[in-house]
């Protein structure tokens, strides 16, 4: 579990580097990290036996994704990362409450299925 959610800042980490830098990121390195960040979340949602309460949360795709949409959408994936890493659920001192675990629960949904669809997105760029 613990390096699950490591290896997530990580790539995160590694997308927000290169946004830093103003550069668009290729669409096979979308690719690979959104689904490695998808597998980690789920095996990380599945470990921490939170509420399924939200675990049919769509995103909806872009009928026309470009290099562009899907980098934004990426940029969202990685604040969701943020969000969910920065819960107090994670912290080693403090309260831990019903509500924090399920914004975490919740966190965790939008990171799986924005990631599906940052994988879906880019796949389809590589094919063209």
């Amino acid at each position: 579990m613990n390096e699950d959610f490591l290896r997530i800042q990580a790539i995160r980490a590694e997308l927000v580097k290169a946004f830093g830098s103003g550069a668009e990121i290729e669409p096979r390195k979308l690719e690979s990290s959104a689904s490695e960040i998808r597998k980690r979340a789920m095996r990380l949602r599945e470990s921490l036996a939170l509420t399924e309460e939200n675990s049919n949360l769509k995103v909806s795709r872009e009928p026309e994704p470009s290099i562009k949409t899907v980098n934004a959408r990426a940029f969202e994936l990685c604040l969701e990362i943020s969000r969910f890493t920065g819960n107090p659920l994670f912290k080693s001192k403090g309260v831990i409450t019903i509500a924090h675990a399920k914004e975490a629960g919740l966190s965790l949904d939008t990171i799986v299925a924005l990631a599906r669809v940052v994988q879906n997105e880019a796949d389809g760029l590589i094919d063209n």
